[in-house]
């Protein structure tokens, strides 16, 4: 399929409007039609980095847009759900949105049969979307991880429990609510899960991973990688990953180097 210029690909330097102490509205046009209901940036100091969280409508998704925008729909989403064809639409808005901050225009990444995401030459990233919100992180060095996780409902907590993590993890989280912790730890693994993958090249099960410490304060899980998946990695690494809250969602990031 030829790639028509994307509608956000004439955006790569968008002005932008203070919105709250923790975000940063763009205040560039969003395209007709009422998908995109909302770009924003999302800072993540931690890491240098911007996110860019698109708000989205799903009833407003055609597979009109992904023609229209030059997106190519993987053959592996051909038959699913128009809810999930909207949020990898709404990603690949959001990447191509960060791409072009980047100065990397007319670019709608694609992705392996793994599901990987295949950058331009010299950049890393990672998109992640759940309901109607999308978000992309984009950089220049290391690998990069991002996940956002609504708040586990109340009847799924008890069969995600032992699935997530083991005793000595939920002791460390005891700080927190039950539904709150697992929502984090959960999250908190997918984004470090992402951020390994290139360089192990295989998918990492909940307790290939254990938390050995936690702070509150300063929004920081930091990770142990167990037996099997240390002989991949360098001797003694410790892996951090930053979360936050938005609202009822919450949104956890890292980069390994």
């Amino acid at each position: 399929m030829s790639q028509a210029p994307l509608l956000i690909a004439t955006l790569p330097s968008p002005a932008l409007r203070n919105s709250g102490a923790d975000t940063l509205s763009l205040s560039s046009p969003l395209p007709e039609g009422g998908f995109i209901e909302q770009v924003s940036l999302l800072p993540m100091p931690e890491l240098a980095v911007n996110a860019v969280h698109c708000r989205f409508k799903q009833s407003r998704y055609t597979p009109d847009l992904l023609t229209s925008w030059g997106i190519a729909l993987p053959a592996s989403l051909a038959r699913v759900s128009a809810a999930r064809q909207a949020q990898f639409l709404a990603g690949r808005y959001a990447a191509c949105y960060a791409l072009g901050i980047e100065n990397v225009e007319n670019h709608s990444p694609a992705r392996r049969d793994t599901g990987e995401v295949i950058w331009p030459q010299g950049i890393t990233g990672s998109i992640s979307h759940c309901d109607d919100s999308a978000l992309c992180v984009v950089g220049r060095g290391g690998h990069l991880g991002i996940d956002i996780e609504p708040l586990v409902a109340s009847d799924a907590i008890d069969e995600l429990w032992r699935l997530v993590g083991d005793d000595k993890e939920w002791q460390r989280l005891s700080m927190l609510p039950r539904d709150r912790a697992l929502t984090l730890l959960f999250s908190a693994k997918e984004s470090l899960y992402k951020a390994l993958f290139p360089r192990l090249q295989r998918y990492i099960d909940f307790s290939e991973v254990r938390v050995i410490a936690v702070d509150p304060e300063r929004r920081t899980l930091q990770f142990k990688p167990r037996s099997a998946l240390g002989l991949a990695l360098p001797r003694g690494c410790i892996f951090t990953v930053y979360w936050q809250w938005l609202g009822e969602r919450c949104l956890s990031y890292t980069r390994c180097d």
